[in-house]
């Protein structure tokens, strides 16, 4: 009996001690599973504020933007719109749409109905819950006026605007750019003017302008021009420190050497100095240069909320870019460069509309620097502009493949630099000469033109990512001396160099060799005696220890 007591005891005891494992774990399951909702919820917080804030920066600036709206010519009404409610209008007006942008990339609607009544709020709510949120921006407002009541509480007008609209993942490549013509009603309602109907009459891509430019093939050709960086201003510091004198040199030392062209660059925003940039144009004509501006230099963004501004800046140079020196517009520097971080449907569909802006308000031939043709945008382009700084044998390959969408082809950018301290790939001048040689005969052989980089060895300012070599990719030396790539230009052969030229550029690195081992050998040689006499004084110093 006693053992079966026992036994029964050993069981129970099991038994409350399984149930009290099994209540431990159920306990630290639960307080598992509310832990990964809590850091569930605190995520999706966090990720909801930064939604907020990107929204937040991307409405803020849109409030000083200029050019993003404009009245057209009242048709007649029963009332004239007075200047102050026009005024109101506009701002209203603005902030709807700042509104609806707000609205479209966090999904908060609370503010829709500051700004939208009746149709249109139903209309603006619809499409805010449905669509996965999306940046939404919009500019170049044009408004006729149709109706203006005698009471003065309603307007009507036709509104013909652009906008782009993209998903925040750029990955899906769905990002559009259009013209809308829309037919609006505004009521007054509590002090402010409301969207109350509105209907689209159109909605369209922009498209790209047909146009034609007769001679571009052989003007493109013919082109043998630099890519200016200024010595004393190199890069972006061109425009805040630009000399017109400087210029006028270094313009005029151009069209000594034989040069049609001349390459500059414009970054976005607009840097100080711009403003000199019709000075340069004058003075690039005296000189009889052709002029190839590129614009949106240093820019990687291409976020949609830019458009409007970069529209902007463009607008402001439009005058300047049809001054009879320009003859091809580069929009941008390597775009293929950002393809990785901007996404390249982002930067294919972002630049194919700038191009058309460009071709349509200019009149000019449009290309895009290019280290590889890209296929989607070659076809948008009226030139096919590469950069190549590889070997020779490589740019036979891109040259072919770059003729293989019957465009005029430029070499934009190549060069070679002549700095012999530079390790692991010294070059000398005679090696710079004896590249351009190799390099114009293929542009020759493929009829394109090309652009140098650059003029001048640069000893003064920062050098792009810290590169010091790019301060010896000039074809002059920085006090203006010739190097022998300049004999090349001239129409001269240079041989190649032979095994003592080629032994002769690695002279500074034997001398440094040489004068190390000279060192370590002066080293050993005086460090011996001393160990020698330190021995001595050992032994002499323990024989006195000793008596």
């Amino acid at each position: 009996m006693r053992k079966s007591f026992e036994l029964e005891d050993s069981k129970t005891e099991r038994l409350v001690k399984n149930l009290l494992w099994l209540a431990f774990s159920l306990f630290g399951l639960a307080g598992m599973l509310l832990g990964l909702l809590g850091i569930s919820n605190l995520y999706a917080y966090f990720q909801r504020a930064q939604t907020v804030d990107t929204a937040i920066n991307v409405v803020s600036p849109r409030k000083s933007e200029t050019g993003r709206l404009i009245w057209l010519e009242d048709k007649p009404t029963p009332r004239v719109l007075e200047p102050f409610m026009r005024d109101q209008i506009t701002n209203d007006y603005r902030r709807a749409y700042e509104e609806l942008t707000y609205s479209f990339l966090t999904g908060d609607q609370s503010g829709l109905k500051t700004y939208f009544s009746d149709a249109a709020l139903t209309d603006v709510l619809l499409a805010s819950s449905s669509l996965e949120r999306q940046k939404f921006i919009d500019w170049d407002h044009q408004l006729s006026v149709d109706f203006y009541s005698p009471d003065g509480s309603v307007l009507a007008f036709r509104d013909s605007y652009q906008y782009a609209q993209t998903s925040l993942d750029r990955s899906q490549g769905d990002l559009r750019i259009a013209r809308r013509t829309q037919d609006v009603v505004l009521k007054q309602d509590e002090g402010l003017w409301k969207i109350s109907q509105w209907r689209v009459h159109s909605d369209y891509a922009i498209s790209q302008p047909e146009m034609l430019f007769p001679g571009l093939a052989e003007t493109v050709r013919q082109m043998r021009g630099i890519n200016y960086i200024a010595r004393s201003s190199p890069f972006n510091e061109l425009w805040p420190k630009l000399s017109l004198v400087e210029i006028n040199a270094d313009f005029a030392t151009l069209s000594r050497l034989g040069f049609t062209s001349v390459r500059l660059f414009i970054p976005y925003p607009s840097p100080e100095g711009l403003e000199q940039f019709a000075d340069v144009l004058d003075i690039a004509q005296i000189y009889d240069l052709q002029v190839i501006p590129t614009l949106l230099d240093t820019y990687t963004c291409y976020c949609v909320e830019d458009l409007p501004n970069i529209v902007a800046q463009f607008s402001q140079l439009y005058d300047l870019l049809e001054h009879p020196s320009v003859v091809l517009i580069d929009l941008k520097n390597e775009a293929d460069r950002d393809f990785e971080n901007a996404g390249i449907q982002q930067v294919r569909g972002f630049l194919s509309y700038l191009i058309s802006v460009l071709q349509r308000e200019t009149g000019k031939p449009v290309t895009v620097g290019l280290i590889e043709p890209d296929p989607v945008l070659s076809k948008r382009l009226d030139v096919i502009s590469l950069h190549h700084y590889l070997s020779p044998e490589a740019l036979k390959e891109r040259l072919e493949s770059a003729s293989t969408y019957n465009k005029p082809v430029l070499l934009e950018e190549f060069g070679f630099h002549s700095w012999e301290l530079k390790l692991p790939d010294p070059h000398t001048e005679r090696e710079q000469a004896l590249y351009y040689q190799e390099v114009l005969e293929l542009a020759r052989q493929a009829k394109a033109g090309w652009l140098a980089w650059t003029l001048y060895d640069l000893a003064e300012g920062d050098m792009p990512g810290g590169r010091r070599v790019e301060r010896h990719l000039g074809l002059l030396k920085s006090d203006g001396q010739s190097k022998e790539v300049i004999r090349v230009l001239q129409g001269e052969q240079v041989n190649a160099p032979g095994l003592k030229d080629k032994l002769w550029k690695f002279r500074y690195f034997a001398a440094a060799a040489l004068a190390v081992l000279l060192s370590l050998l002066l080293f050993i040689w005086i460090f011996k005696p001393l160990k020698k006499l330190k021995n001595l004084l050992s032994r002499k110093t323990g024989k006195e220890t000793e008596h």
